[in-house]
C-alpha cells in the first residue's frame, strides 16, 4: 500500500518537477515522443484498481504544454463553501505531476465518493504488524476504513518529499538504496529533519493547504479529461470538484498534517488491560503534563521508545499493581507520540483527577534539561488541537503540571518553567485546609 505512491513520487522527482497544463489537448505530441519526458502510463497510475493512483490512460491523450516547474507552484484556493452556488468558480489551469501521482488523485477521488453517498470516507486509519521482530502480516484497526489509511498516506507523502529532494538535487544524485536508507533511518544527508520520523511536519511545509486544494481540484479535473467515462467523474461539475478538493483538503491539512503521529498499543506490543477500564466522559478540561523521569534518557528512535513503553508497562502493572500503564498518551523525542490508555480509558497519572483529564508524559527527566522542540511541540500544540477537533478536550481546557495537583517534582525544574508559559497553562491553589485532600481553584493565567 505505501510502496506504490512513493515509487511513483520517485519516479516523478528523478523526471523533474512538472506541470500539466489543463485542459489536455487531444492533438498534441503524445508525452513519450520527447527524450526528456515521461510516458503518461509511467506517470498515472491506474486509480480504477485497489492500489490506486493515475495510470492506464490511453497513450494517445497527451499534452505539449509540459515544462519544467520550481516546487512551489502558484495556485488559487478554491474557496468555494463560501461563495454562493451560482459564483464563478475559478477552474486550475495545471497540475503539478509529483503531487498528482503521490496525494493529489487518491485524496480527491476518496472525499468525492464521500460526497456523492454523503457518508464521511475516513482518513488514516491505523493498522500493526503481527510481530516487531519478524513480521509477516499487517492488519488495518478498521477494516471497514477508506482506502486513505495511515500507510497510504505515509508512502504518499515519503513520495512527495522524496520526490521533490530528487528534483532538486543535480546530477549525480545519489542510488536510491542509499537516499532511502537515509530517509528512513538518520536522515537524509545528515539532516535529522527530513527523515520519516517527521514526514508531517515536512509535509506540511511542502505545500500551502490553498495550493494542495488547487492541486487535488486539477487532478480530478485532469482525471475527468482523460476518462471521460470514470464512473465517479461522470457529469461532476468544476464547482463540485472545486468542494471536494477544499473539503478533502481541509481534512487531510487538520486531521493527518496538523495531528501527531500516534503508534498504537499493538504497534509498541502493549500487553492487555488487566481487568475491565473506565471509560473516561468526554469532554475533558485538563491536560496533565509529567516527564517519565525514569527512562531518563531521552529516545530518540522507535525501537528504544517502543521498549521504553514496555517497560514502564511491566512497572506500572506488576511492580505499581495497576491494570495498565498510567499514561493516556507518551511523548518520546523520535517524532511519535505513544498511546498508553488512550483517549477513551481513565488512567492512573495524576492521583485524584485521572477522570478529569489526559496525562502525558514525556520520556527522559527534565529536572536540569529541556526536551526537544519535536516533543514539545508535541504536547504544546499538535495532540491539544487534534483533542479539539476531535471533541476529546474542551476548548477551555487548563494545561497543568504534575506538581501542581500531587506532591512531587514531576515534570521537572526545567519543564516546569517552560510549562508556565505556554497559553493554556493554568495556576492552581489547593483549597481544601487538610493536606490529604487535594481539591483546586483555577485561577485564570494572567490572573495575579
Amino acid at each position: 500500500v505505501p510502496v506504490k505512491p512513493l515509487l511513483a513520487g520517485l519516479e516523478a522527482g528523478l523526471q523533474g518537477r512538472r506541470v500539466v497544463n489543463l485542459p489536455l489537448d487531444r492533438t498534441a505530441t503524445p508525452w513519450s515522443a520527447g527524450p526528456n519526458l515521461p510516458d503518461v502510463s509511467d506517470n498515472f497510475p491506474d486509480i480504477r484498481t485497489t492500489t490506486r493512483g493515475l495510470q492506464d490512460v490511453s497513450p494517445a491523450v497527451s499534452s505539449a504544454n509540459i515544462r519544467t516547474a520550481s516546487p512551489d507552484v502558484e495556485a488559487t484556493s478554491p474557496d468555494v463553501e463560501a461563495s454562493s452556488p451560482d459564483a464563478q468558480v475559478k477552474s486550475p489551469t495545471s497540475v503539478d505531476s509529483l503531487l498528482a501521482v503521490t496525494l493529489a488523485g487518491d485524496l480527491g477521488l476518496t472525499f468525492l465518493q464521500g460526497h456523492q453517498t454523503q457518508s464521511h470516507p475516513g482518513l488514516g486509519t491505523e493498522g500493526c504488524w503481527d510481530q516487531l521482530s519478524a513480521p509477516h502480516v499487517f492488519t488495518l484497526l478498521d477494516p471497514k476504513s477508506s482506502p486513505l489509511t495511515m500507510a497510504f498516506l505515509n508512502g504518499a507523502l515519503d513520495g512527495a518529499l522524496l520526490g521533490d529532494y530528487l528534483s532538486r538535487t543535480p546530477e549525480p544524485r545519489p542510488p536510491l538504496s542509499h537516499l532511502l536508507r537515509q530517509y528512513y533511518g538518520a536522515g537524509v544527508d545528515g539532516e535529522s529533519g527530513l527523515r520519516s520520523n517527521f514526514r508531517r511536519q515536512k509535509g506540511a511545509a511542502l505545500t500551502s493547504a490553498p495550493a494542495l486544494a488547487q492541486q487535488v481540484w486539477g487532478a480530478l479535473a485532469l482525471l475527468q479529461k482523460l476518462e471521460p467515462e470514470h464512473p465517479q467523474l461522470q457529469d461532476v461539475s468544476p464547482q463540485e470538484l472545486a468542494h471536494v478538493a477544499t473539503r478533502a483538503t481541509k481534512e487531510f491539512t487538520e486531521a493527518f498534517l496538523g495531528c501527531p503521529a500516534i503508534h498504537p498499543r499493538c504497534r509498541w506490543e502493549a500487553k492487555p488491560y488487566r481487568g475491565v477500564p473506565t471509560p473516561l466522559k468526554l469532554p475533558l478540561g485538563f491536560l496533565y503534563v509529567h516527564h517519565t523521569y525514569v527512562p531518563a534518557p531521552p529516545c530518540t528512535d522507535f525501537a528504544h521508545c517502543a521498549a521504553n513503553m514496555r517497560s514502564m508497562q511491566r512497572f506500572h502493572q506488576d511492580t505499581r499493581g495497576w491494570d495498565d500503564i498510567g499514561y493516556s498518551f507518551v511523548v518520546g523525542s523520535d517524532g511519535y507520540v505513544y498511546e498508553g490508555r488512550g483517549w477513551y480509558q481513565v488512567g492512573a497519572h495524576t492521583l485524584g483527577h485521572n477522570s478529569r483529564g489526559f496525562g502525558v508524559a514525556i520520556v527522559g527527566n527534565y529536572t536540569a534539561a529541556l526536551p526537544t522542540e519535536e516533543a514539545l511541540r508535541a504536547v504544546r500544540d499538535l495532540l491539544p488541537s487534534c483533542a479539539l477537533r476531535a471533541g476529546f478536550l474542551r476548548p477551555d481546557y487548563a494545561v497543568l503540571g504534575h506538581r501542581q495537583l500531587v506532591r512531587t517534582d514531576c515534570p521537572g525544574d526545567a519543564l516546569f518553567g517552560l510549562l508556565r508559559t505556554w497559553p493554556h497553562f493554568t495556576q492552581v491553589s489547593l483549597c481544601h485546609p487538610h493536606p490529604s485532600v487535594m481539591s483546586l481553584c483555577l485561577r485564570h493565567p494572567l490572573s495575579p
